[in-house]
């Protein structure tokens, strides 16, 4: 597994140890055991923004704002998105680096345990040369980091464009996840517990990781922005002038308390929650499954699929990758055989 060091996320880390002045670890929070499902941010697919710079544009009552050289950019542009409409354009240029967000400061979030960033994302194929790698194309997230400490960079999730690596950021340095993604559309969630101070990575509702991450810059208690992140992956100077472009579309923040796939809000995601999902197939919303699916489209297979990353995973225990996760055939014919089991006893 190779592993390379962002100059850029490094330099970020760098100056953030050097100005945090009163910086306290909090190793342990606790939040209200109660299902929260709350929506910070839900672009809705960019349909009702304006073309062109996705800077300044009003996302509920706060703007985009971007951080960087400015040497790239992000617009928004008809028939690019995942259903040919809507989306946003992100172009890389040789050395630069921009992050595109909505800020949170001075919110007092999260209000719950998990904070969840979904988003689209379609990275094109670069022209680079052998041993060249990226650009960077993915999300970040960030901590309030109330002046004077620099916001924490908490977790780093995206694509290198030219490897089509699927990469994430630990304490140290980028870290390949050993999964690749064509040029088209692919689904990407970080998901972050403010209890264990840790971060969960998906692609299509795949779990990449076999145990949680820890957040890069150590423990935190607030949320700040989620920034999508255009920057050079490595450090030598073909890979710091490699341009590149991607999309990104269905850009969301929510929090809950809930872990995803715990359809009946136990604290476990188990056998019982695929019932819950299977008696409320095709539901139009997901209060049935009480919240805790991917928020869209009432409840579907993309639920089933987002239970079964999650299967064995507990509020207490943290995440048990290792178990494995019963086929929905499976399931149905060890109820059949129970059944048959109780109808012979009869």
């Amino acid at each position: 597994m190779r592993r390379y060091e962002s100059p850029i996320a490094k330099k970020a880390k760098l100056l953030a140890s050097a100005t945090r002045l009163i910086a306290v670890p909090v190793l342990f929070v606790l939040f209200p055991t109660t299902s929260i499902a709350g929506e910070l941010l839900n672009t809705n697919g960019f349909e009702s923004y304006d073309l062109g710079q996705l800077k300044n544009q009003l996302e509920g009552p706060t703007l985009w704002l971007s951080a960087g050289n400015g040497g790239g950019s992000a617009e928004v542009a008809n028939s690019i998105g995942v259903d040919s409409t809507k989306a946003v354009r992100i172009e890389r240029q040789a050395d630069s680096y921009d992050w595109w967000s909505v800020p949170f400061t001075g919110s007092g979030l999260p209000n719950a345990r998990f904070v969840m960033i979904d988003w689209d994302m379609k990275v094109l194929p670069t022209n680079a040369n052998q041993g060249v790698y990226g650009p960077f194309f993915g999300v970040e997230v960030y901590d309030e980091g109330i002046y004077p400490n620099f916001p924490g960079l908490l977790a780093t999730f995206g694509v290198d464009a030219t490897t089509r690596d699927v990469v994430y950021q630990d304490a140290i340095s980028f870290v390949e996840t050993g999964y690749t993604v064509d040029d088209a559309w692919h689904h990407f969630q970080l998901q972050l517990d403010y209890q264990t101070n840790t971060y969960d990575i998906s692609v299509n509702q795949l779990r990449l990781n076999e145990s949680p991450i820890g957040f890069i810059d150590g423990p935190s208690t607030s949320f700040g922005d989620a920034d999508i992140a255009a920057y050079e992956a490595a450090t030598d100077l073909p890979s710091l002038e490699q341009p590149g472009t991607a999309y990104i579309d269905n850009f969301r923040i929510r929090e809950s308390n809930l872990l995803p796939g715990d359809f009946n809000a136990d604290g476990s995601v188990d056998l019982a929650d695929y019932t819950v999902w299977r008696d409320h197939l095709g539901a139009a919303d997901e209060l049935a499954i009480a919240n805790a699916g991917d928020g869209l489209l009432g409840v579907d297979t993309n639920d089933y699929l987002l239970w079964k990353s999650n299967f064995g995973t507990t509020l207490t225990a943290g995440s048990l990758h290792s178990v494995t996760v019963p086929e929905p055939s499976a399931i149905c014919l060890l109820g059949l055989s129970i059944v048959g089991f109780w109808l012979v006893r009869r």
